[in-house]
């Protein structure tokens, strides 16, 4: 006996395989999530890592293409060889000490803020307009929050990365709803 696939059948097939995917996503999205906020420093210290080879690779992938691509030109190439040493050493250096480079990543985070504090202050400060208390009270809260993570960077690393972690839980929640509705909607749609 031959199936014939009608488009009833074929809609059907293609939102059972999208939920499903949805929900494997979840899974993922909630497992890990859980992993991180039950182990927050071994995880940051792990995407640390992981950004280390990141910068290895991609370091490597410049120099190559800068000493093989002949359609650069000579400043090209050398721009993308100098570029692709810089990179391959911010790997070396994360991979060396991936605390530090968390950390230092934070410090850069604090010094934005600051920088963005201040100048939502000189707007809000210089700006007669309704939306002076806004700009003020916006840059207020980037200076405090920017002073705060530069006095202790750990404590601001943790946060950053209990917050990924739970809002991992939570899209990982959302997905698997989502992918269960699906689920009931295909089988809707083969009825």
């Amino acid at each position: 006996m031959t199936v014939i696939d009608t488009p009833t059948s074929e809609l059907s097939r293609f939102a059972r395989t999208g939920s499903i995917l949805t929900i494997v996503s979840g899974v993922v999205a909630l497992v890990l999530g859980i992993l991180v906020v039950v182990w927050p420093q071994t995880s940051a210290l792990v995407v640390a890592v992981l950004f280390g080879l990141q910068l290895l690779i991609s370091g490597i992938i410049r120099v190559v293409t800068g000493a093989t691509d002949k359609s650069m030109e000579g400043w090209e190439k050398g721009l993308y060889i100098a570029l692709g040493v810089l990179v391959i050493l911010a790997g070396i250096f994360c991979l060396r000490n991936p605390a530090l480079s968390l950390v230092t990543l934070v410090i850069l985070i604090a010094i934005g803020w600051f920088v963005d504090g201040v100048m939502n202050l000189v707007i809000g400060i210089q700006n007669p307009r309704g939306e002076r208390l806004g700009k003020i009270v916006m840059g207020v809260v980037f200076v405090i929050g920017a002073i705060i993570l530069l006095i202790n960077p750990a404590l601001g690393l943790l946060t950053f990365v209990l917050l990924g972690g739970w809002i991992l839980i939570a899209f990982g929640i959302v997905s698997i709803i989502a992918g269960v509705m699906g689920l009931r909607a295909a089988k809707a749609i083969a009825a």
